[in-house]
């Protein structure tokens, strides 16, 4: 073999492995890329998580600023036939010639001051429901109407009621279930299970 064909044959030995090594550390290179780019992603959900919780927040913090109140609580319960709505609000600032009412279900009554500020109303509701209340309070004076929506209350969580009744074996279950439609109709049909 002549000296230049083993230098030639040398020196393609040296650039192969110099090929592969630069394919190795290219390879490194792309691993090590993508893991700075899946952290780069983790930190930028984190920041946008971050900023959604902030913004939240903040909305949160301006809707309670701008309430009429500092504290509004609502239940709606279902007695003697009827559902009942009860209000009590703790109002930021009354007016000396204001007059508060709860109205909902097309429904209004005055509310009644208590002693540490609170005001309290009572509705009765009758038929025909509808599936979703939402009551108001609204402040009324000669100067004019302030009114606030409280949070929406659906009939259902109190009108709706399922019950049932287990045999021995090798009996079926049978449960009833309660539902109501928007005509007021109530209609029990067995649910069987084997």
């Amino acid at each position: 073999m002549k000296r230049s064909q083993i230098l030639a044959a040398a020196g393609a030995v040296a650039a192969l492995i110099l090929l592969v090594l630069s394919l190795r550390q290219v390879s490194a290179l792309r691993v090590e890329v993508n893991g700075l780019r899946d952290r780069l992603l983790q930190m930028e959900q984190s920041l946008t998580d971050g900023i959604s919780g902030i913004d939240n927040d903040i909305r949160r913090e301006l809707e309670r600023e701008s309430s009429l109140f500092s504290a509004s609580d609502t239940t709606l319960d279902y007695r003697d036939g009827a559902l009942v709505l009860t209000a009590s609000v703790l109002p930021k600032e009354v007016g000396a010639d204001e007059i508060l009412t709860l109205s909902a279900g097309g429904v209004s009554v005055p509310m009644t001051a208590g002693a540490d500020g609170t005001y309290t109303g009572t509705l009765t509701l009758t038929l025909p429901l509808v599936q979703e209340l939402s009551p108001a309070v609204s402040f009324t004076s000669p100067a004019g109407t302030r009114q606030e929506t409280l949070d929406s209350l659906w009939t259902g969580d109190v009108l709706t009621t399922a019950g049932g009744l287990e045999l021995t074996d090798p009996n079926p279950v049978v449960t009833l279930q309660q539902s109501s439609g928007s005509s007021g109709d109530v209609d029990f049909s067995p649910a069987w299970e084997e």
